[in-house]
């Protein structure tokens, strides 16, 4: 069925898995062989900017539910009705659990979240690719590049879950372009870029309300355009954007 969890299909588990583990392994293999050891740690440095403020632990863990929430909320508006899907992810949940089994579940599905994709991912996209990307592009060309890349990525899994392929790329490009203010705000956080990330498989997951939905990823876009007016799309921060300290090994 359209919006099917990839994982309700046979032999996609172990598949995402081993996908989603790949672009880490490669970045810690250039990382070693172009930068020696400080490569190394400069990949991994993320994890160690953690002290970034309140507010941003707030936003990298609130913004992607929020915005599904708004778009379910502007659906009933305009559609007189709560236009949740039956068969989508959180009309299943509805009907399993009901609203306050769902809203208990929800930080469980969060932190369990953590350790599966964003935390293999991220090193790998976040850690090495962005930054390299912002050495010669703008934070905004090379958000939405990486956004894209990651969606062709990650395509079979979300052709395995039958997703429409235009809500799909239009969400996956605006949510990492997003990420990217995040990520250079915080200095390079991979704790912000891990939060974040599992923020979004709770939004695609158990909030997802109707698969083929463009309200949410448009309203993503609006958060990515209103950043690029009030940041520019040369930092998409306030500070510079996060680039490595380039030593090659010797």
């Amino acid at each position: 069925r359209p919006g099917a969890s990839p994982a309700e299909v046979p032999g996609v588990a172990p598949l995402q898995t081993a996908g989603a583990a790949v672009p880490s392994l490669v970045a810690i293999a250039l990382a070693r062989v172009l930068y020696g050891r400080q490569g190394l740690r400069q990949l991994f440095g993320g994890f160690r900017r953690w002290r970034v403020g309140a507010r941003w632990y707030l936003v990298a863990i609130l913004l992607a539910p929020l915005l599904t929430v708004v778009a379910l909320g502007l659906r009933a508006l305009f559609d007189g009705d709560v236009a949740v899907d039956p068969g989508s992810s959180l009309g299943t949940e509805l009907a399993d659990a009901g609203l306050a089994g769902l809203l208990v579940s929800l930080p469980l599905v969060f932190v369990a979240s953590l350790l599966t994709s964003p935390l293999l991912e991220e090193p790998g996209w976040r850690g090495f690719a962005l930054p390299h990307l912002q050495d010669r592009l703008t934070a905004l060309a090379a958000g939405v590049l990486l956004g894209f890349v990651e969606g062709l990525w990650q395509l079979p899994i979300a052709l395995a879950g039958r997703e429409p392929l235009l809500a799909y790329f239009l969400g996956v490009t605006g949510s990492f372009t997003v990420l990217v203010w995040i990520f250079n705000s915080t200095g390079g956080s991979l704790v912000m870029a891990l939060l974040y990330h599992a923020s979004l498989n709770l939004a695609a997951g158990p909030l997802q309300f109707d698969p083929g939905d463009l309200v949410a990823p448009l309203l993503t876009w609006l958060v990515v355009g209103l950043l690029v007016l009030g940041y520019g799309a040369r930092d998409l921060a306030r500070q510079q954007r996060f680039t490595w300290e380039h030593r090659p090994a010797r």
